[in-house]
């Protein structure tokens, strides 16, 4: 495992996990789920192992037990009252899912009458990142009604990378233009997040009563979390408008992003947002959850056209540039030489990040009893989370965030007009 998984692991007070659910069109029995999580549990070590940092290093050891019956539960209602246990999940704030040892739990929910399930599955963000979650979820064939159709999952190949591929001059371009203006935006936003730090260590510093600080911070983790399920994209007209324009379908996303955030508070602001950028080499067991966080900072007032086009450089800049692998480098050093988890600026800069962006590839579900797919990230602190994924011809977007201040119908209302404006040719 790298060392920037530390970014995960060491806020134990209030650890971020990955919370997916997925719709099978069946009536699931006990007997029939218990099969599946354990099928699920003896193909994946990531399940078997717990994570510890020992002497700066990341260790992962397997528990000495493990009790099936500790890792889910059953419950029996109506199919429209499915939808109560993502939020239940979401706000269960302890370290360890309020039942075992393992960071993992599932719920499933069953309705007699119209015979259909809604799996959901909670696990520790340090465990697994999007994509290993898909592979960790698609590892049993129990759910499958005909085990000939049992193909498991398989992943898009045009979700985020357009057909054509960039010259030689414009790849020059990016290299020497766009590793000076991301430069020059990480460096901005780093000292935005330190300058939050330094307040969030001052505040620590004069705070008198410590018991009085503890109950804050306290109170401050446990801030209940808010979600808000959207109405899914037609996924065939954002690759369309996509392919169009000659930008990829997470450009394309980031950029509705944005201008739904000018649309619902109706005022020009600088937006400070974090995305991952996934490092896992193909096959590599040992780097499941290896990425790094990438920023951005962008202005919410562009027009449709402008929006896009900065949208399209930043991120074409960070996939064709040498940022990536020297930023990557940094990181590692400091982890590993000068023991400095530089990530702890943001776990404790609450205010800093306006959006973290986290699209999850799409599963193939065509030929499975599975017809529909959704998941979210805790957030940490006072940022909004889009979580996207695409099923079947679905783009499916849950945002997760503290605000309680966020009027849900009236956002959901924004993400779809930006939406529509910004796939109008």
């Amino acid at each position: 495992m790298s060392y920037i998984d530390k970014y995960f692991i060491l806020n134990k007070e209030n650890p971020c996990y990955i919370i997916t659910y997925y719709d099978v069109n069946m009536e699931l029995t006990e007997n029939k789920l218990i099969n599946y999580i354990n099928e699920l549990y003896n193909n994946n070590k990531v399940l078997q192992n717990k994570i510890s940092i020992q002497n700066n290093k990341i260790s992962s050891s397997k528990y000495e037990q493990y009790h099936l019956k500790e890792h889910y539960e059953i419950k029996y209602i109506d199919q429209k009252y499915f939808k109560r246990y993502l939020s239940k999940l979401a706000n269960n704030h302890t370290n360890n899912c309020g039942k075992s040892l393992l960071d993992w739990y599932f719920i499933c929910c069953i309705d007699k009458k119209t015979k259909h399930s809604r799996i959901y599955f909670k696990i520790n963000h340090s465990k697994c990142d999007g994509k290993n979650l898909i592979n960790i979820l698609c590892s049993s064939k129990i759910l499958y009604i005909n085990k000939a159709e049992a193909l498991c999952f398989s992943t898009h190949t045009d979700q985020s990378t357009p057909k054509n591929s960039i010259s030689f001059c414009e790849k020059m371009y990016y290299h020497i233009i766009g590793l000076f203006v991301l430069i020059k935006i990480n460096i901005k936003a780093f000292i935005i997040l330190l300058m939050k730090f330094v307040k969030y260590l001052l505040n620590t510093t004069f705070t008198n009563d410590d018991e009085d600080h503890d109950n804050v911070k306290c109170t401050q983790n446990k801030k209940k979390i808010f979600h808000l399920e959207c109405k899914p994209l037609p996924l065939h007209k954002i690759k369309a408008v996509s392919r169009l324009k000659q930008i990829t379908i997470n450009d394309l996303l980031y950029a509705i992003m944005i201008r739904a955030d000018c649309l619902y508070y109706k005022r020009q602001r600088n937006l400070l947002t974090l995305s991952p950028f996934s490092l896992t080499r193909t096959g590599d067991p040992q780097n499941y959850n290896n990425f790094l966080p990438i920023v951005n900072i962008i202005n919410n007032s562009y027009d449709k056209d402008k929006l896009i086009q900065a949208v399209n450089f930043v991120y074409n800049s960070y996939k064709n540039s040498g940022f990536i692998p020297i930023f990557h480098k940094l990181v590692l050093y400091i982890s590993q030489y000068l023991h400095l988890d530089i990530f702890s600026i943001y776990n404790n800069s609450s205010t800093a990040i306006d959006y973290i962006f986290t699209n999850m590839i799409g599963p193939e579900i065509n030929k499975t009893p599975i017809n529909n797919v959704r998941f979210m990230l805790t957030p940490v602190n006072n940022e909004m989370i889009y979580n996207i994924i695409s099923a079947k011809n679905k783009l499916n977007i849950i945002c997760s965030f503290k605000n309680t201040a966020i009027n849900k119908h009236r956002f959901e209302k924004c993400i779809y007009e930006a939406y529509h404006e910004l796939t109008t040719l």
